[in-house]
């Protein structure tokens, strides 16, 4: 970059009065998220969209793509550095960066980047109550959780920690104040969640890779415990705000 392109940048901001915003406003942000607070990110304003964060594209939605890809790398990083697996931040990086990349629509770019603040932080909460667990229970929960395409029970977990099934149940119960088949099951349902906004595969090809007993019992259970259909979910979540328009 030539000085003179840079001073020529300088002096349109000053005369147009435009000042980027104070990054210590974004680090409030990224703070929330590293340290898991979901509840106040859910009521914080996000401001994606403010003219104050410069200009990256004379495009109005291209502006807010670099924007959201930025943001989505900076909050990536400072969660490995607070410990985050470094395979799952980067992977769901890539997969947001994605979304974003064929989101064509403002108000869909502005969705995704609250949904992925909140997502990273419900995964930071996650990681900060592990260090509240036994190692049995941290280590049942990582393999539910890696594990979710497959057949999970109390049997197979246990015996993939070597620890009796009874044993297993109780501390399990104990510590997290939930029963291991109600953690297994919210596990698969909120990955069911994240395929039907960020996937095309079917109702069907979903009840397969997360191992329900049919697609009927998939679409009955997630009716139940999230409230509407994966049919009605997927409508609201992913075609009117991802989908390219």
């Amino acid at each position: 970059m030539h000085t003179k392109e840079l001073e020529e940048q300088l002096f349109k901001q000053r005369e147009n009065n435009q000042i980027h915003s104070d990054y210590n406003d974004e680090f409030t942000v990224y703070e929330m998220i590293i340290n898991g607070e979901v509840d106040k990110l859910k009521k914080y304003t996000f401001t994606l969209d403010a003219e104050d964060k410069g200009t990256l594209s004379d495009d109005p939605v291209r502006n807010l793509r670099y924007h959201l890809i930025i943001a989505i790398a900076i909050i990536s990083r400072m969660c490995i550095e607070r410990g985050m697996d470094k395979e799952v931040a980067f992977s769901m990086s890539d997969i947001y960066i994605r979304k974003c990349d064929v989101c064509n629509t403002k108000e869909g770019i502005i969705k995704l980047h609250r949904d992925s603040i909140i997502d990273f932080a419900q995964r930071m909460k996650n990681e900060a109550k592990k260090g509240l667990y036994s190692r049995h229970v941290v280590e049942a929960c990582e393999f539910i959780n890696t594990h979710l395409n497959g057949k999970l029970s109390v049997n197979i977990i246990a015996a993939h920690i070597n620890i009796s099934p009874n044993y297993l149940s109780g501390i399990f119960k104990s510590e997290t104040g939930t029963a291991i088949s109600e953690y297994i099951r919210s596990a698969k349902l909120q990955e069911a969640e994240r395929m039907l906004r960020f996937t095309d595969y079917s109702e069907a090809d979903i009840s397969e890779y997360l191992a329900f007993a049919s697609c009927s019992h998939f679409i009955n259970t997630f009716r139940k415990h999230i409230g509407v259909t994966p049919g009605q979910y997927r409508k609201v979540n992913f075609r009117k705000n991802f989908k390219s328009e």
